[in-house]
């Protein structure tokens, strides 16, 4: 990506070293290597040459494109030029003889097409990518013997398969060009091989843009469709397979450079003008430049917001861009937490021809530091570490780094309820884990990853209603779940997270090493209804799927207030009854109140209608048929707010005390609700967005089991109200104290309560920067401590006897620090 790092033209080992870089543009961008290796060159010449100032990563982006476009109209002139010289030679051909040359390509097309998966993908690295079976096998991390034992069948099986079909001088001219061509590769002589795939008539696989000459029929054809289903497995970032590269850095550089695949036309002047979003992330303190932070970009045209989300992380400058965009809204979303905790998010408005910027700010201190082991215990070395894009369960995220060889890694800016899991090739991902969720931890402290030895293979086909394959189908296995509590002890682990897989040219798709037990598993295409089942995965066994999609209907009107205004800028959203990434559709409404939604699962389908200050909210039933317009005009309702005081029977106020609101829906409490913390004074407000009957609950604070104080279903009032909780209901004990280091100097740390009991909760105390906290409204039993401070591991303090009404316990100094 784009960013500001810079260096002088006398620097050339700091120049040099941008090679890398640069050829991962090209590839990104659909060059082959030879050209690709002669743009860079010629990039590198003219900065070497720039007198202007210190050329950065941006003005070598736009130096690479412009001499990529330079490239594509010479060649297409080129071609052009030699099309017309040939045209004469071709009209003076024995029919006979073109005929004959034509059908060739034709069987060459498909014997290809019709070869294993696995065998074309290998196929097309070798010939399309330019990449040998060394580098092969470092792409697809596997043996370069298993490569080259593939790419010998599959030219074996493409021989016979034009031997089986040709008359006897096809069976002549095919047999003698690949025993031409398989000399070739053993000499390693690339440029034989090229002339002999001019000779056969094929155009050799590379630049996109070079395909556009449909003149004669090539093996591109049959090899592009592969060639984009492996620059998808980049893309997808699922933990299925491994991204190209042997180190941390090469991964990470793969997938952004695969995430930001464009086609590149030969007449710029031709191409829609386009827009630029850049995002910037700093540290909020020091505001140096935050390194690897994810980000998703979103789009909301036609609501297939499973279907636009772009995914990158920024470089060593806190920089990430994305360009070549169509005008139109996005939303930038930090999947890191930001000072305050929370996930924060941005909307832009993208402009042909300008740069878009926003700038988010990364919290420093939360850092998570973990270790991958095998069920054995023994270290999983450069296992592929994977973090969740928001705060709880979630459906979708990126792989961020690599362990070492240890099993050791370290992520930054992560939230402690957000999720991480580890993947490694030949074994299932491990079940997901938070640093604030259970107790994952070794006994130092280090998040824990369990990658498991017990795995499946799920894999099928993907069709229309009438049985027709369709290739590029979003397919996804498993989804973040929380697993049943035995009640006993806190839930450590969830499952694995969900993997993305896109359908390849014939509609298939297979998960590899995936995890056994029930899953759920969902397909979906762009205009079509969702398709779910829950598939069972049995250890070594093979699943086999057929998925058959069905159009999906459109939904679309008008968002008004209640005097019946338009509402600008409204998100409209499908209300899921399956939950999962593909069930997300969402739209943002015009500045006439207008919105449509596309490919909607027919059905009875709950819509949520929000206002762009998130003040309204309307939740609604739309039925919704296949291939069929339904017009609906949503009307926001006003907003219902609750205000109030909670004190105790003597008049005192108490303070973070939580006050909650769910609605209640044909006599039944819905378990969506709206809550908020009491003040010093016992004051709350909170806003309830939908709903005419309400539920109303008062809890201790962290006392979420059991409320203290239950009203209605009722109407929200309009006056402040006071709610007076009797003596016996508020829990009396508390307890204080102080962390410190070894060295007995204060340390900021966070403190989960867990209080015994027979109404068991537990809760999250922060402490103050000199390490002191206090705990109130603890209940007459026995409590537990986990301190967790950053750097240092996890410390667990035990009650040393129960709590007894009214007291506050001195803990004294809690020492944390190594064992």
């Amino acid at each position: 990506m784009s960013g500001s790092f810079r260096f002088h033209s006398a620097d050339l080992e700091t120049l040099l070293a941008e090679t890398g870089w640069l050829h991962g543009v090209a590839s990104g961008l659909g060059y082959h290597a030879q050209a690709a290796d002669d743009a860079v060159q010629e990039t590198l010449l003219a900065a070497l040459q720039f007198e202007g100032g210190e050329p950065g990563r941006g003005w070598l982006r736009k130096v690479l494109r412009r001499q990529i476009g330079m490239d594509q109209r010479a060649n297409a002139r080129r071609r052009a030029r030699e099309r017309l010289v040939a045209r004469a030679e071709r009209d003076d051909l024995d029919p006979s003889l073109a005929l004959e040359s034509i059908e060739l390509n034709a069987r060459l097309r498909r014997a290809v097409a019709e070869l294993p998966r696995k065998e074309r993908e290998v196929i097309a690295l070798r010939f399309g990518a330019g990449l040998g079976p060394a580098e092969i096998a470092e792409t697809l991390n596997e043996s370069a013997n298993a490569v080259s034992s593939r790419l010998s069948r599959g030219l074996r099986k493409l021989r016979r398969a034009l031997d089986d079909e040709a008359g006897p001088r096809d069976r002549a001219h095919a047999f003698g060009l690949f025993s031409l061509f398989t000399a070739a590769l053993m000499k390693k002589n690339l440029a034989l091989f090229v002339i002999l795939v001019i000779v056969a008539g094929l155009v050799p696989l590379g630049l996109r843009a070079l395909q556009r000459d449909g003149s004669s029929a090539t093996i591109q054809e049959a090899l592009e469709p592969e060639l984009v289903a492996v620059a998808a497995h980049g893309k997808e970032q699922s933990l299925a397979g491994p991204v190209a590269g042997a180190s941390a850095e090469r991964e990470i550089a793969t997938h952004v450079a695969t995430s930001e695949i464009v086609a590149v036309e030969e007449d710029a002047a031709v191409l829609p003008a386009k827009g630029s979003v850049r995002i910037r992330v700093v540290e909020a303190l020091t505001g140096l430049p935050a390194k690897g932070v994810a980000l998703d970009l979103v789009e909301f045209h036609g609501g297939a917001f499973w279907d636009q989300t772009l995914r990158g992380s920024t470089d060593q400058n806190g920089l990430l861009e994305f360009d070549q965009l169509s005008p139109g809204p996005r939303v930038a979303y930090l999947n890191r937490v930001d000072p305050h905790g929370d996930f924060a998010a941005e909307t832009l408005e993208v402009i042909a021809g300008d740069v878009a910027e926003v700038t988010f700010e990364v919290d420093a201190a939360s850092v998570v530091r973990g270790r991958v082991v095998n069920e054995a215990g023994a270290a999983v070395p450069r296992a592929r570490i994977w973090v969740g894009s928001g705060m709880g369960g979630v459906d979708h995220g990126q792989i961020v780094t690599l362990a070492d060889e240890g099993g050791e890694f370290e992520v930054k800016y992560i939230g402690r309820t957000q999720f991480l899991s580890a993947s490694a090739p030949g074994r299932a991902p491990s079940p997901s884990a938070a640093s604030g969720i259970g107790q994952p931890f070794d006994e130092n402290g280090r998040l824990l990853l369990i990658v498991g030895s017990r795995r499946g293979t799920v894999r099928g086909t993907v069709t229309d209603a009438a049985g027709v394959a369709l290739p590029g189908a979003t397919v996804t296995l498993g989804g973040l779940e929380r697993p049943e509590s035995t009640g006993t002890e806190p839930i450590s682990y969830w499952s694995p997270p969900m993997r993305i897989e896109r359908t390849d040219e014939f509609g298939a798709f297979e998960f590899v090493d995936a995890s056994i037990g029930e899953v759920p598993l969902q397909a979906r295409i762009a205009g079509s209804g969702l398709w779910a089942q829950t598939v069972l995965i049995t250890d070594g066994g093979v699943l086999e799927v057929p998925i058959r999609l069905i159009p999906g209907g459109t939904v679309k009107g008008q968002v008004l207030d209640a005097s019946g205004e338009p509402c600008p800028r409204a998100t409209v959203s499908v209300h899921p009854s399956i939950h999962g990434a593909l069930s997300r559709m969402e739209t943002v409404s015009a500045e006439d109140g207008r919105f449509e939604l596309r490919g909607v699962t027919p059905g009875r389908v709950e819509f949520q209608v929000q206002d762009d200050r998130w003040t309204r909210i309307l939740r609604h039933h739309v039925l919704v048929t296949s291939g069929q317009i339904t017009t609906w005009n949503p009307v926001l309702p006003e907003r219902k707010e609750l205000r109030g005081r909670v004190l105790s029977e003597s008049g005192e106020p108490l303070a973070h005390w939580g006050v909650a609101t769910n609605p209640v829906v044909n006599g039944v409490v819905s378990p969506v609700g709206t809550g908020a913390r009491t003040r010093a004074d016992g004051s709350f407000a909170l806003f309830q967005d939908y709903g005419d009957l309400f539920q109303i609950r008062i809890n201790a604070p962290g006392g979420y089991a059991r409320p203290v104080l239950t009203l209605g279903p009722m109407e929200i009032p309009n006056e402040e109200q006071t709610y007076v909780i009797s003596d016996d209901q508020i829990p009396s004990a508390g307890a204080f104290g102080r962390v410190v280091d070894v060295e007995g100097m204060g340390v900021r740390a966070t403190l989960d309560v867990s209080v015994g009991g027979p109404d068991p909760r537990s809760f999250e105390v922060r402490t103050a920067a000199d390490g002191t906290f206090q705990i109130d409204y603890l209940s007459a039993t026995a409590f537990e401590l986990s301190v967790l401070a950053e750097g240092l591991p996890k410390h667990e303090v035990a009650s040393s006897s129960p709590l007894v009404e009214h007291e506050i316990r001195d803990l004294g100094d809690i020492v944390v620090g190594p064992d």
